[in-house]
């Protein structure tokens, strides 16, 4: 593996973690309401789960 590769591989797998950052960053609780804290919320109704 050379330095390009390396280099490329890096900014792949870093910007990936600053996006998961992001979504982590938003549930976080403020003094408003925010509607991103219940968008990953799953309910099972009559056997079925839904998202």
């Amino acid at each position: 593996m050379n330095s390009q590769e390396i280099i490329k591989k890096f900014q792949e797998i870093s910007t990936k973690i600053t996006q998961d950052f992001k979504v982590s960053i938003q549930g976080i609780r403020t003094s408003r309401p925010n509607t991103l804290l219940v968008e990953n919320i799953k309910v099972e109704s009559y056997g079925i789960l839904l998202h």
